[in-house]
């Protein structure tokens, strides 16, 4: 676990940064998708 940022940072935001890190698009999606899975990372999980 990584540790609390005491900053003004809100806890989804660090998830979906660490969710970003952690799940790189892979290069065999179609640009589109990747750019789609980068703005909404929260809306659909990965398969």
């Amino acid at each position: 676990m990584q540790p609390r940022r005491p900053s003004s940072a809100a806890p989804t935001q660090s998830w979906r940064r660490a969710r970003a890190a952690a799940v790189p698009p892979t290069p065999s999606w179609p640009p589109s998708i990747v750019r789609w899975r980068r703005s909404s990372p929260a809306r659909k999980a990965p398969p």
